[in-house]
């Protein structure tokens, strides 16, 4: 391809070789015969190029010779050369001379152009190649006597100046041309921005697509040192096609890989009509704008502007929503920080989405996402929502001090369970899940009763009661602002929280509307509902973490064909990387989203690439030949494997496909949905894949390289494990230290899942160890029998104490009878941590003897055994994770347990009166000789 030097430039082009200047004449007139060539003709033609060129033929390192190998043609043509440059420089022997004729023969019409390739080529790569089969020069050259001599061997390109090479061509008939050739312009690769990038591969055919992702993987893996920003550019630069396969990746070798493990046989369902989702309160806890701020100049700008406003309204400054470590402490926990950064990061992703192409048919948002959502449609301008919404905000931190509480529950059970407790409200009702707020007193009422019990509860940061009728002084005050500021119609459809219906034009111009919307239930699970019902294809959160692509899931209507995205993922994640891997699925369903641009490369060179593979027959008739090629399973995984594996992760997520880098919870999963699909995982393929192993790296590729490492024997478990090595005998590394291990027991689904979190917040760096049942269910399992087993394994990575063992709720009764075990083989147990779960002194009496316990055991045992409830509901689908779940409440409810020589701490989840810690204490002074009692709000739950 011929290009204009400065526009080449311009745009970032490969340059093979630049043409200085180039002559064409013919001098039939002149010869003797029409096939006779003449030197003067020749001479002409080349002195007329350096001319053109303006360079110096002393100056010219090489000249690939038309060279016919004719006894007359040939010394015409070293005689016309010699002539030329005799004009600047009597110098001999400094100018190589060859012809690509001595390698491909004779191309007639192409003789020039295919001179011209190999003169290009060997600037290119600096190097002069030899001509082949040369012995000695004809005599009749007297080649001694000229500039020239016949290279013979590859040598480097002499290193004195700019490189530069002639070519020249003669027809039959008199045309002589000339082509002066300087290698391309050395100029320094501006520094590209380190981190990830997002190669897009686009395609008209599936065949066509899976070539191109094997040839380009087999290309990246003979030049490791591409840099990724020029493939990134290239790549952004071709036709766009109806078929896409996007990787995000910061090396080459790691971009192979992840292209090898793609599947380009799926056939991605468009965008279509898509609704933007608005996360409410309790979201933000990180800087989780802060890639996107330096990625994407859209919502660079309208992050700026909004941010402008509110310094302008109230003098607050939102930066460390976007800046990595500006945030004071706390800064995030203050509502009005988090609601201000909501509507910030809401509206900027909104509008950056829109200047994309990606319009939404329909919005709605929880809480203040609603707001977010009203100012993404245009209601106010970013000036006035700014204002608005710090008022609001403001005036919830003044409002009376409440509670707030979410409950894994449907809202008719939980309705039925505080019918009992005047002041407390549903706040939100969600799918699956709500959310109760009160005053302070009737909250700590309600939770230090036995309304709640048995239900998978969560204390919320929230300092006030959120959506009840304590919020109507803070509500008055926002009216007030509402009267003063301008509404205009939406120009995008929203949900609205009052009545989980579309909003109307007059209505969201009305201050009353938002004053209700302050202290009234937000009916979201019906405002999911409505949106679910207007047929959209794609779910957008724009905002921090993935609750509301968890409700979208949860709700009654989800249809896994449909696809959600969070756009701003967890503060656990990579979250640039998290980012681009969003982009690049809108990119891959459709989205005209420029992929260089987004990281910063449109000003990178283009570089060489494997071109478009095309297909063998016309993409938009269906093939007659054979079938096209069976996907390709993820790296790791074993043959069989992955069509069955992407079959669970689909199900257990309601997702339409899955990818190596696809991450569970980026995608609404949740920790006890991980045990599920883990249980449901090890029933296909047999055990020794782990939940605690998936958790450390939740993402689909991860799960399939776990499988990949059992051995291809390994079936679905349907007998007793056989005897497995050290490292898969139950014993999970959660956290690696040094020192002396600490020592989790199972918790009641055998798992050591629920404490990966756990560990990583443990001070002292000591190394965690998490124990785990192996082995089928058994269907009368005895604690004694649990803690020999993980006793004995603990004390293969540990064999003499001092000990320190933790355990949860049913955990916690496995860790006291190991504790009793090693006292009582003379060993030392330092301490032993009782996280939410003890026993009373009963004399040798079985738990099931206390009645809280009992009522407890039978509520949960009821609920998964009919598939009810949160817990219920949630391990259904999975046999052998509900008979170990019911076998183990069995054990904890027969357990008979005895005092042990060890100090214990009890960590108590729920708030818990300075009396009631003295009254825990005195009780079990009987159990451990040194006990202490600590009380933190945090989860509640049956496990």
């Amino acid at each position: 391809m011929l290009r204009r030097l400065a526009d080449a430039l311009r745009d970032g082009d490969r340059i093979a070789a630049v043409i200085r200047g180039s002559a064409i004449n013919n001098d039939g007139r002149d010869k003797i015969g029409f096939t006779a060539p003449s030197v003067s003709g020749q001479r002409e033609a080349i002195l007329l190029a350096q001319k053109v060129a303006g360079v110096d033929p002393a100056d010219i390192d090489y000249v690939e010779a038309h060279g016919t190998a004719t006894p007359m043609g040939d010394p015409i043509e070293v005689q016309a050369l010699t002539d030329a440059f005799r004009h600047s420089t009597d110098a001999t022997g400094y100018c190589l001379l060859g012809s690509v004729k001595s390698g491909i023969g004779h191309t007639g019409a192409a003789a020039g152009v295919a001179g011209l390739v190999k003169a290009v080529l060997m600037l290119e790569h600096r190097e002069l190649v030899p001509s082949l089969y040369f012995t000695e020069p004809n005599p009749r050259l007297a080649i001694e006597q000229t500039p020239f001599r016949v290279g013979t061997e590859l040598r480097p390109w002499p290193d004195r100046g700019t490189p530069l090479a002639a070519v020249s061509a003669f027809g039959i008939g008199g045309t002589n041309a000339h082509v002066i050739v300087q290698a391309a312009p050395s100029g320094t690769r501006s520094p590209a921005r380190r981190g990830p990038r997002v190669l897009g591969l686009s395609a008209a055919s599936s065949t066509s697509l899976d070539r191109m992702r094997e040839e380009l993987a087999g290309h990246l893996d003979e030049h490791t040192g591409l840099p990724l920003p020029e493939a990134s550019r290239t790549l952004a630069r071709r036709t766009r096609h109806q078929r896409g396969l996007a990787v995000v990746a910061e090396e080459p070798a790691e971009a192979a890989q992840l292209l090898r493990g793609a599947d380009a046989s799926e056939r991605k369902r468009p965008l279509g009509r898509v609704g933007f989702l608005f996360p409410g309160h309790g979201t933000l806890d990180h800087p989780a704008g802060a890639a996107a701020y330096r990625l994407l100049p859209g919502f660079r700008g309208y992050l700026d502007e909004m941010a402008a406003a509110f310094r302008d309204a109230a003098g607050l400054d939102i930066t460390p929503v976007v800046a990595e470590g500006e945030a004071p402490d706390g800064w995030f926990s203050d509502t009005v920080h988090q609601h201000c950064g909501l509507l910030a990061l809401g509206y900027a992703l909104g509008r950056q989405l829109i200047d994309w192409g990606i319009t939404p048919v329909g919005m709605i948002g929880n809480s203040i996402g609603e707001l977010t959502a009203a100012t993404v449609a245009g209601v106010w301008t970013p000036a006035d929502a700014a204002r608005l919404v710090h008022t609001r905000a403001s005036a919830t931190v003044h409002a009376e001090p409440g509670r707030m509480v979410a409950v894994k529950a449907g809202r008719d059970e939980v309705a039925a369970r505080i019918s009992a407790h005047p002041g407390v409200g549903i706040a939100v009702a969600g799918p699956g899940t709500v959310v109760l707020s009160g005053p302070t007193a009737a909250m700590d009422a309600l939770l230090s009763g036995g309304a709640l019990d048995g239900a998978d509860t969560t204390v919320l940061d929230a300092p006030a009661a959120g959506h009840s009728e304590a919020m109507r002084p803070a509500a008055a005050i926002l009216a007030r602002a509402l009267a003063t500021a301008t509404a205009r119609p939406p120009q995008i459809p929203f949900l609205s929280n009052l009545t989980g219906t579309w909003a109307a034009a007059d209505e969201v111009g009305d201050p009353d509307h938002w004053a209700r919307q302050f202290c009234e239930t937000v009916q979201l699970d019906d405002g999911i509902g409505e949106l679910l019902a207007a047929n959209c294809d794609t779910f957008l959160e724009l905002g921090p973490g993935t609750s509301m692509s968890g409700s979208l899931r949860r709700h009654r209507d989800w249809d896994p064909e449909r696809f959600v995205l969070p756009m701003l993922g967890r503060a656990a994640d990579d979250r640039e990387r998290s980012l681009l891997r969003v982009i690049g699925a809108l990119w891959e369903r459709g989205a005209e989203i420029d992929l260089a641009a987004v990281t910063g490369d449109s000003g990178a060179r283009v570089c060489s690439l494997p071109p478009y593979a095309f297909d063998s027959h016309d993409p938009r008739q269906a093939p007659t030949a054979a079938p096209g090629p069976q996907p390709s399973r993820p790296a790791g995984a074993r043959p069989g494997a992955a069509p069955s594996l992407e079959r669970l992760w689909c199900r257990a997520l309601g997702v339409a496909s899955a990818r190596a880098e696809d991450n569970f919870f980026d995608l609404g999963g949740e920790s006890l949905m991980a045990v599920n699909l883990i249980g449901q995982v090890r029933q296909e393929f047999g055990a020794g894949v782990r939940a605690a192993d998936f958790l450390r790296s939740p993402t689909f590729g991860a799960l399939a390289e776990l499988v990949g490492r059992l051995p291809d024997a390994v079936g679905p478990a349907t007998g007793p494990d056989p005897a497995p090595a050290l490292d898969d005998q139950g014993l999970v590394v959660l956290r690696e230290g040094a020192g002396r291990p600490v020592f989790f027991a199972t918790d009641v689904m055998g798992s050591s899942a629920s404490y990966l979190a756990l560990a990583d917040q443990l001070g002292g760096g000591r190394p965690v160890y998490g124990l785990e049942q192996t082995g089928q269910p058994s269907a009368f399992p005895r604690i004694e029998r649990i803690a020999a087993q993980q006793l004995k394994v603990a004390r293969r990575a540990q064999p003499h104490g001092p000990y320190t063992l933790a355990g949860w709720s049913f955990g916690a009764m496995v860790a006291h009878e190991m504790a009793r075990r090693l006292t009582a083989a003379g060993e030392s147990v330092d301490l032993l941590i009782l996280l939410d779960g003890h026993i009373r002194d009963h004399r040798g009496l079985p738990m099931a003897a206390d009645p809280a316990v009992l009522r407890d055991a039978a509520t949960l045992q009821f609920s998964v055994a009919l598939g009810t409830g949160p817990l219920g509901a949630r391990v259904r689908r999975v046999p052998g994770l509900r008979r170990r779940f019911a076998g183990n409440t069995g054990a904890l409810l027969r357990y008979r347990p005895r005092p042990v020589a060890c100090p214990a701490v009890l960590v108590k989840a729920a708030p818990t009166t300075p009396g009631e810690v003295a009254a825990i204490e005195r009780d079990l002074a009987t159990v451990y000789p040194d006990v202490r009692v600590q009380s933190t709000a945090g989860i509640t739950g049956p496990c």
